[in-house]
């Protein structure tokens, strides 16, 4: 015990040895209030959590060096069938018209209705566009050129007369439209299309021959001339019949092809049946608008034609509709929509259901255009592109179409748009199966799953809302109206990747924009949509940590032993020096 008593660092010293005072006792108090005050801000220190910023180069490469562009964009005045998204960098990487299965990208097209001032969508007005359209960049028609038109009409004749092989106006059948009389006229057919074309366009000299054909094969197999259609067409059972058989017929006379009149004659000639009558109700018209001269100016603008040859379609006299022909510019082809279209013809068979829903929802989708509306297209899609300058541009474009380009609005509304990291790092060991499903789901990303995201990130990052939230989104829910002819419209983008280490989750990226927008006019250019971006080689890693137990520990029993050091070295100069004063007055008393 004796040994231990020397190794003992804190010896009494005896009461009797000690002064108390009171100044020492509000000493005391007052290291003892600095004590528990410093006490409790080291333990709330030690509760708080601390955020670290480290600022790193990118050293991704390979596969790390790619990063994935998510976007939700709504061309409000652009029918998807023009609707090109285009992707390029600054390495020369050029991806046309990127669509869903090529280049790892997957872009949907939804045809919308929005209204003019505000460009909000009109609820429930959508139609989805086929899985198997063909973008308007690959899209290859079967169309008939000025030679195959002269080939088709000498083969189906309409009448006898050849003077139509050296002046195609001696074989007019369509009647031309204007400003003045297009509503009058169109009301009094139960189906009408208008072909709205410029002379100097090279694809509506193309179509020319092709129309004129078709416009007097639809006159001569539409008209009404009172008879009983149960009872047949012409001596035929139906009109697919009649038609086939004067198609087989021409096939074997080429020599001596016939007239479709002349035809449909001979068979009624040999049931007893009379020529065909010279008259009957008229119920389809096939017409034309040219949109270069004066007149017609105002009809071409309110009828919204950007690009020229533009065939619309007309129900039920209507003279309002943007409903477009979108088939195969052959005369064929022509007389085939009508005849699959025009209402109460005898046809060769009921059409199947599913045809009959589609044409009613076209029908439901084309009923909220009008003048005050537009035709639009939203685009939701995923790319994947390098990490390196780059852009993605929205604009029009038709391998068959000459544009107007002052016709062409590029306004638009974006919905979303962010980047991500395509392959992150798993954080635990998964299948080969659960990994090809989970890379397909970052490729593939719907609108939902987007919401999602974006909600997992609002409760993660709720306490970053000005230093990194805010900057995740700039763009959502922005609209941008094109007012100028010729309005090129531009998205700045300036990317940094930020890496987020926060306790309670898993490490994760997510990448912050800078943006800044502008709109120029530039004559004759074509207007475009460009989302223009710009990856930051430094990388952001933030990082949240709290004080270890043992830090903690040793700043408490700092504080303590400091409070209790100087507080008592306050203490023995006050003391020490009210005793000397007070000796001091004592001898000069003496």
């Amino acid at each position: 015990m004796d040994s231990l008593k020397k190794l003992h660092f804190y010896r009494k010293t005896p009461v009797d040895l000690t002064e108390a005072t009171s100044s020492g006792g509000v000493i005391s108090i007052v290291a003892l209030l600095i004590m528990v005050y410093l006490f409790l801000s080291q333990l709330i220190m030690f509760w708080q959590v601390q955020t670290v910023t480290d600022i790193v180069m990118d050293n991704s490469s390979g596969s790390q060096a790619t990063m994935g562009i998510d976007f939700d964009v709504t061309l409000a005045r652009l029918p998807c069938q023009y609707a090109s998204v285009d992707v390029l960098d600054i390495l020369g990487t050029a991806r046309i018209n990127v669509t869903e299965g090529r280049h790892n990208f997957h872009v949907t097209k939804t045809r919308v209705v929005t209204e003019e001032l505000s460009m909000k969508r009109v609820p429930g007005a959508k139609l989805a566009t086929p899985d198997l359209v063909q973008s308007p960049r690959d899209e290859k028609r079967d169309h008939h050129t000025r030679h195959d038109a002269i080939k088709a009409l000498k083969k189906f004749p309409v009448s006898e007369h050849r003077d139509w092989e050296e002046d195609w106006d001696k074989e007019i059948y369509s009647f031309e439209l204007t400003g003045d009389n297009f509503e009058d006229k169109l009301s009094k057919y139960d189906f009408a299309m208008v072909d709205f074309f410029a002379p100097w366009c090279h694809w509506c000299t193309e179509l020319k021959p092709v129309w004129e054909h078709a416009t007097g094969l639809v006159e001569k197999t539409t008209m009404d001339y009172g008879e009983d259609p149960t009872e047949g067409w012409h001596g035929f059972q139906n009109r697919k019949e009649g038609m086939f058989a004067w198609e087989d017929y021409n096939g074997k006379h080429e020599h001596a092809p016939m007239t479709l009149v002349d035809f449909l004659n001979q068979k009624r000639d040999s049931l007893g049946l009379g020529d065909v009558p010279l008259h009957g109700r008229k119920r389809v018209i096939m017409a034309k608008v040219d949109c270069t001269r004066t007149e017609n100016r105002d009809l071409c603008r309110q009828h919204r034609i950007m690009g020229y040859p533009t065939v619309r379609v007309y129900r039920n006299g209507a003279a309002h509709s943007m409903e477009e022909y979108q088939g195969e510019r052959k005369a064929e082809a022509f007389l085939g929509f009508v005849h699959d279209n025009v209402p109460d013809i005898p046809m060769s068979e009921d059409d199947s259901s599913n045809t009959a829903l589609l044409r009613e929802r076209e029908a439901e989708f084309h009923a909220n255009l009008d003048t005050e509306t537009h035709e639009g297209c939203n685009i939701v899609g995923s790319v994947e592109v390098k990490k390196v300058p780059g852009k993605l541009m929205f604009a029009a474009h038709s391998n068959y179409l000459d544009f107007d380009l002052k016709s062409v609005n590029t306004s638009h509304t974006i919905q979303h748009l962010s980047f991500r990291s395509i392959n992150p790092k798993l954080e635990d060991k998964r299948s080969l199966r659960n990994s090809a499903s989970e890379k397909l789901l970052r490729v593939k990303l719907t609108r939902r799953k987007w919401e999602d995201k974006k909600n997992l990130l609002r409760n993660r990052l709720g306490s970053y809302k000005d230093s990194v939230l805010r900057y995740l989104w700039p763009l959502d829910k922005k609209r941008f109206v094109s007012q100028e002819p010729h309005q090129v419209s531009e998205h700045y983008v300036k990317v940094v990747h930020s890496r987020m280490n926060l306790l309670h989750f898993k490490e994760f990226s997510v990448y912050q924009m800078q943006v800044h927008s502008n709109a120029f006019a530039e004559d004759g250019a074509l207007p475009t949509t460009k989302i223009s971006y710009d990856v930051s080689p430094l990388n952001v890693h933030l990082t949240e940590q709290r004080r270890s137990t043992a830090e903690f520990l040793t700043g408490l029993c700092a504080i303590i032993g400091g409070v209790f050091t100087v507080i008592g070295l306050i203490d023995s100069v006050l003391f020490h020096g009210t005793k000397l004063i007070k000796k001091m007055e004592l001898g000069k008393a003496e």
